[in-house]
């Protein structure tokens, strides 16, 4: 995908914009069938630490919250209930290596 000037790729559409960081994290859950579905929202800036991800529980899923390269992201991850911990542990896992 092209930069952006802001240093965010974007593939041309609503709410497809994806900043580095993010990048990174659809890496990760790219491989992870348990998810039915990843949803991209909104980018803020003002993030200057490490790369991380945090994932808090919503009713159909996670929202997450990704951090790094100077800006904050943010994903909705839907699951099926049950594969909720299974899910979660995956991403933290994949992160991590």
């Amino acid at each position: 995908m092209p930069k952006k000037a802001s240093g965010c790729a974007c593939s041309g559409g609503r709410h497809t914009t994806v900043c580095e960081v993010g990048e990174r994290f659809l890496k990760v859950v790219n491989g992870i069938t348990e998810i039915k579905k990843v949803v991209p929202s909104i980018i803020t800036n003002g993030y200057k630490g490490r790369a991380r991800v945090m994932l808090q529980p919503i009713l159909s899923g996670f929202r997450v919250i990704v951090k790094g390269c100077g800006k904050i992201q943010e994903f909705f991850i839907y699951v099926h209930t049950e594969l909720r911990e299974v899910v979660q542990k995956k991403i933290y896992a994949a992160w991590v290596a």
